[in-house]
């Protein structure tokens, strides 16, 4: 996919792989995916032909190349709310390539067509409502939380 230009975002290959692989999968849903990639510039035959899993080459790095895949995780709010910065504009580009193929059929009218995507988390505790790019962008703390630090559970009462 990187090969012919597209931006790939974390998991969307992973779900490429699903949607032409999985049985449980819809043909039209198969059949979607097959021509987007299509349309990327990519040959659908020759990427099915070269599919290897992941546990497979999970299996080979840790058995056989004796190489630690294990990661241990480090929270980088800067670096996740990013991914999420990006899944966004992706988002947009995928929402504009559909309604562009959609009016290019006639099926709908739109001029001159504006997308936003906002995407928000609501607090169990006092049901506030956050955009979730600024709440990781400032304190990454609901109000309602008098004294969190982020990344420290909530004390039980």
């Amino acid at each position: 996919m990187e090969s012919v230009g597209m931006a790939v975002l974390d998991g969307e290959a992973e779900n490429y792989y699903r949607l032409l692989t999985d049985e449980e999968v819809t043909e039209s849903a198969r059949r979607e995916a097959e021509s987007e990639l299509q349309q990327e510039g990519l040959d659908i035959e020759q990427v099915t032909e070269d599919f290897v899993s992941y546990r497979t080459i999970k299996k080979h790095l840790n058995e056989c190349l004796c190489i630690s895949t294990s990661r241990e995780y480090e929270p980088d709010v800067d670096s996740e709310r990013k991914r999420l910065s990006k899944l966004a504009a992706r988002v947009k580009t995928v929402a504009s390539k559909i309604l562009d193929r959609l009016e290019a059929h006639e099926a709908i009218h739109i001029e001159d067509p504006r997308f936003s995507i906002d995407i928000h988390v609501r607090c169990g505790n006092c049901n506030r409502r956050h955009d979730l790019l600024e709440f990781l962008h400032g304190t990454g703390v609901c109000p309602c939380v008098e004294g969190a630090v982020p990344g420290q559970e909530k004390e039980e009462l």
